[in-house]
């Protein structure tokens, strides 16, 4: 017979009066005492630990990872079972202990004592990915770790059932929206405030309708959308009327190959929001942030390099259907419809420097790809100390949180 957890306020109950009489009330209407349940409940353990030849009485150490408390019948019973024939401790039985607790500490118990190491999978050459993709770079950096999770094992996380729609979602109605507006309002001179006010709330109303939100945060969504469209007219007209744009391209997707001395080759690819060809000839590249726009100085130490290599892209002709070009300008545009409806943040506006930032950047991509996609690298989780990628969806996977500490301390998490 097996008598499991003996933890006190498990078995038995806490005792509780009720939210609905005191104990006064209750003594009032006849109705037993909380505690008279412990008395019914100690003759069932009674008559349960006497029916068989051989009672195993356990608890639980933890519970909900906390300590608990052991019952006190299992205290006084193991205060009763190892007590002396003396006059101290009379009435003891002295009976020895059983070696089951022994023999369960030893399953738990590994042959030799090692620290949570770091993971480093170490795939073959042939399950390597052969390209990445702009946005991809970032979290080889920080998270390489991550990137094999999602490349190279190919896990995508689950979405929730019966998931609201949420943050992404919104992004993609704001890129859509945005689109379709800037494909509108590239085929012919600056329309007119009045005229391009209406042609954003039809491409807003367009990308709602395809959306597949429901009505209330479509009507929720509505005016932060026109809200947002203030922000890009007074944007768009002060660099169009004056004839600074010649033309505008939209969800631009674009390739640059890397190849080795060996011949072997890594595809660089890319989908940029927006790239403008100025009236100088030069190129001014956008993204747009519905969230938290990174800052230049990590745009320009090649931790969020999406836009320089984009840069580095148009450079080398490898956006369709545009023509190789400098880069004048790299652009990010917050786009959210709040009380500051949208923000205006440029990396560089100077060719010379985005020029070298672009050649920095991909010189920095080429050692990444030979180390990770071309060579036998190690993809370990988080290499950079104090510089944590902005998700952390494979931290589960990685176990960093056993070996983290394990490094931190220098012994085992």
């Amino acid at each position: 017979m097996v008598l499991g957890a003996l933890d006190e306020t498990v078995w038995p109950l806490a005792t509780d009066p009720g939210p609905w009489m005191s104990r006064p009330m209750r003594g009032q209407f006849g109705l037993p005492e909380p505690e008279a349940r412990i008395g019914r409940v100690c003759a069932d353990f009674l008559l349960a630990a006497c029916a068989a030849p051989q009672a195993v009485l356990s608890r639980a150490a933890k519970r909900g990872g906390a300590p608990t408390v052991p019952a006190r019948w299992l205290t006084r019973i193991e205060t009763f079972l190892a007590g002396q024939h003396d006059a101290a401790h009379p009435g003891g039985l002295a009976l020895p202990a059983s070696a089951a607790p022994g023999w369960a500490a030893r399953l738990d118990r590994p042959e030799q004592v090692r620290p949570c190491e770091r993971p480093a999978p170490c795939p073959p050459a042939a399950a390597r990915p052969d390209a990445i993709s702009v946005t991809e770079v970032e979290t080889l950096i920080a998270d390489p770790y991550a990137y094999y999770a999602r490349r190279v094992l190919r896990l995508r996380p689950l979405n929730d059932l019966d998931a609201e729609i949420g943050a992404a979602d919104y992004g993609n109605l704001v890129h859509e929206a945005m689109a379709r507006f800037i494909r509108r309002l590239t085929t012919g001179p600056w329309p007119g405030r009045d005229l391009a006010e209406t042609w954003f709330a039809e491409a807003a109303e367009a990308a709602l309708a395809r959306g597949g939100a429901r009505p209330g945060l479509v009507a929720f969504w509505r005016p932060r959308l026109l809200r947002i469209g203030e922000f890009v007219l007074a944007q768009e007209e002060a660099a169009r009327s004056g004839g600074g744009i010649a033309r505008s391209a939209t969800e631009v997707p674009g390739r640059l190959e890397l190849r080795h001395a060996d011949g072997r080759a890594v595809t660089l690819t890319a989908r940029a929001d927006r790239i403008d060809i100025l009236a100088n000839g030069r190129l001014a590249i956008f993204d747009y942030k519905t969230g938290t726009l990174p800052a230049v100085v990590q745009a320009k130490d090649g931790r969020r390099p999406q836009l320089v290599l984009e840069a580095a892209i148009a450079a080398a002709g490898g956006f369709q259907n545009l023509p190789a070009g400098t880069a004048e300008a790299l652009l990010y545009w917050r786009l959210t419809g709040g009380p500051q409806p949208g923000e205006l943040r440029g990396v560089s506006e100077e060719a010379q420097e985005i020029e070298t930032l672009a050649s920095d950047a991909l010189e920095n991509l080429r050692g990444l790809v030979l180390r990770f996609l071309l060579g036998q690298g190690a993809f370990i989780a988080r290499p950079h100390p104090g510089r944590d990628p902005a998700g952390s969806e494979y931290d589960h996977l990685s176990r960093i949180a056993e070996w983290a500490g394990a490094e931190d301390t220098g012994g085992m998490a």
